[in-house]
């Protein structure tokens, strides 16, 4: 077995996590000297931001080794902006872009094919179409619940969302699907199914970790979450994972009723999280 060791590191990309990341598959040799790869990446997290990366790989080539730089300016360069620069011995990383992209936390991140769109989805219901200057092109919202999948078609003509509403709903971006293509009917909303199995009260889970919860509390901005993670959250920032908006006070109020309720419905699916407790 080889053991792999990390190449680059990027520190603190979101607060408390990352919830999505994705590689563009498109890649492009640097024109400062014809021959550094570079990487486009994005991000996502429950800081609600959208970042997108770019990865500069020296690596080796005829025997040499050629040691990390600085990120060049070059024509390679179109996205704008730059924050901190992670170098290590082979690769350079830059965030190029940072961008509220939900109103709550981003659960996923796609490339399009060819690497010019980017696709997200979050706690806020929503999916939403972006360019790689942060521009929101488009914004779907069908979902009753959070959605926490998103899928593209080959020719970025289709977007599928799943949700914890149990559907998943497919997305006509073009209004061009006929019959031909074997979908009838709607241009936004090409179909919706649920499947048969139960799902998991969205009072019982965290916002913030996505788990349901084992010490729910309630902070200040009324909403519910793990002990733990509030506690995290808070020395960070006083501010509500849910609004971003700052707190008068990070004290928190357990809430045993909806704890009992929990427990109850562990105990209905023969689970026992609380054994150790």
């Amino acid at each position: 077995m080889i053991d792999l060791q990390p190449v680059c590191s990027l520190d603190n990309a979101h607060d408390l996590g990352v919830l999505g990341a994705e590689f563009c598959c498109v890649t492009h040799i640097d024109p400062a000297d014809n021959f550094t790869r570079c990487y486009t990446f994005a991000s996502c997290g429950t800081d609600q931001l959208l970042k997108i990366w770019r990865i500069y790989y020296t690596g080796h080539a005829k025997g040499e080794h050629f040691s990390s730089r600085l990120i060049p300016k070059s024509m390679q360069e179109h996205l704008c902006g730059s924050t901190a620069i992670y170098p290590t011995e082979t690769m350079n990383a830059e965030c190029v872009l940072s961008t509220q992209a939900h109103g709550s936390s981003v659960t996923g991140v796609k490339f399009n094919a060819n690497g010019t769109l980017l696709f997200t989805c979050g706690m806020d219901k929503r999916v939403k179409v972006w360019d790689l200057q942060g521009n929101c092109l488009r914004t779907m919202g069908q979902h009753t619940r959070y959605v926490n999948a998103i899928a593209i078609n080959a020719d970025s003509t289709v977007v599928a969302s799943g949700s914890n509403d149990r559907s998943v709903i497919l997305w006509d971006l073009t209004g061009n699907l006929t019959t031909d293509s074997h979908i009838t009917g709607l241009r936004n909303l090409l179909f919706k199914f649920a499947s048969n199995h139960g799902e998991v009260p969205m009072d019982f889970v965290c916002p913030i970790t996505h788990e349901i919860m084992k010490e729910p509390v309630i902070a200040d901005d009324g909403f519910n979450y793990e002990r733990s993670a509030i506690e995290q959250w808070f020395k960070m920032k006083p501010t509500s994972p849910m609004t971003n908006l700052e707190l008068t006070t990070t004290d928190t109020i357990e809430n045993v009723v909806l704890r009992g309720k929990i427990e109850k419905y562990l105990l209905s699916l023969d689970l026992d999280v609380f054994s150790d407790q």
